[in-house]
């Protein structure tokens, strides 16, 4: 079988060389180079050097060849994110994934992966051990007294309409608790370093919960289920994904569930993770790239506004002069399903479009269309040459 083993500490590298041995293909994902350099010196395995929270990375493996995808990293995000993507993406109908918090496989049992958890292999071997002592104990032996942790009571909220949870307590999440309070929201932030917490403390007038904002128990004690909106903003992806899927997995079934934000440090992850459950993304990347776009006056292509979650945009096309529509009436051109003509700049004046509006060369046209329409579109507006030279990157 073709196997893709991700990470290569001590679990990775065994399992990579007892599948060799066994006769496998294996290829090897890690993004440390002295876990890499040890990888190479393995004989009969493919090593790819990358995060495996990378689409282009597991491309490069050839994941979608693999008959079996292992994920076997320390970091239970990376594992559980690697894994999605192997499913998502590439179809891999075997994954298996290592994670050491029993909560973080419970919220992905229903997405196709198959979790190992050594830490509930653990405490079940132990609690077996603890019955068996149990039993073999005389009659007069004194019961054991129970000790119980003392239970942290939940965030009090008083107005849960206006009421949001950060998680992340860098410098996107703290001036977003600041800008939120300001306006008048309830919020409760999360942050994972105690020295920082410390800090958001004394600067902010909210609640801030120290610990790891993917975890259930951490989210439980933030009111995370009671939120009107999540908002997971730290500086790893994966740890943002795998927020917003314990969030949603917390509160399914709910009347009115938290609608979901991530961050997104890499645009290319922003489809992939609205298909895995978040409802909407923020990269500041695309939003850059955007201002940069509407200020290039060569593009004949830009996004104006992007709606839904990115699934609809407000697109701004100028129409070239050897344009197909050129000197043709608006009721003459099949436009694609699910996309409209909204206006068109003609000469810094706007011109309200009308079934006998003809299109004339250097025209601005604003369209509403849904994503999956978009090249449609921009083919029958400006032609399949004007939209192929505007995607071709320049040298």
């Amino acid at each position: 079988m073709n196997i893709v083993v991700v990470g290569y500490g001590r679990v990775g590298s065994t399992l990579a060389r007892d599948l060799i041995n066994d006769g496998h293909s294996v290829t090897i994902i890690d993004n440390r180079s002295e876990r890499v350099q040890r990888a190479v010196r393995l004989q009969g395995a493919r090593v790819v050097a990358g995060n495996a929270v990378d689409v282009q990375v597991q491309r490069e493996a050839n994941v979608a060849g693999a008959d079996v995808f292992l994920a076997v990293t320390s970091n239970d995000n990376v594992n559980l994110v690697a894994s999605q993507i192997a499913i998502e993406v590439f179809q891999v109908t075997n994954v298996i994934a290592r994670v050491y918090a029993p909560s973080r496989a419970d919220v992905t049992a229903s997405r196709g992966i198959v979790s190992v958890c050594p830490t509930r292999y653990t405490v079940e071997t132990i609690r077996e051990k603890l019955r068996e002592a149990a039993s073999d104990a005389m009659p007069h032996s004194p019961p054991t007294r129970r000790v119980t942790r003392p239970r942290i009571d939940a965030v009090k909220i008083v107005d849960e309409s206006k009421f949001v949870v950060i998680a992340g307590g860098g410098r996107v999440g703290f001036h977003l608790a600041r800008s939120l309070l300001a306006a008048g929201h309830e919020v409760v932030l999360i942050e994972r370093e105690q020295r920082i917490a410390t800090e958001l403390t004394a600067r902010l007038d909210c609640p801030v919960i120290v610990g790891d904002g993917s975890m259930t128990p951490v989210l439980e004690e933030a009111g995370a289920a009671r939120c009107r909106v999540f908002a997971a903003v730290t500086g790893r992806d994966e740890d943002n994904l795998i927020a917003c899927q314990t969030v949603k997995a917390m509160t399914s079934g709910g009347s009115s569930p938290p609608k979901c934000i991530a961050r997104v440090s890499d645009p290319h992850n922003e489809d992939l993770y609205r298909a895995l459950g978040v409802d909407s993304t923020i990269s500041a990347t695309s939003l850059i790239q955007n201002v940069i776009e509407r200020e290039l006056p060569t593009l004949r292509i830009k996004t104006v506004l992007s709606l839904q979650g990115g699934n609809m945009n407000l697109l701004e096309l100028t129409l070239p002069p050897d344009a197909p529509v050129i000197d043709h009436p608006l009721r003459d051109i099949v436009l694609p399903k699910e996309s409209n003509v909204v206006a068109i700049i003609r000469g810094g004046r706007p011109v309200v479009p009308r079934g006998d509006t003809l299109f004339k060369h250097g025209d601005v046209v604003l369209t509403l269309v849904v994503k999956d329409s978009e090249r449609a579109l921009k083919e029958t507006l400006l032609g399949e040459a004007a939209v192929a030279a505007a995607e071709t990157p320049s040298h």
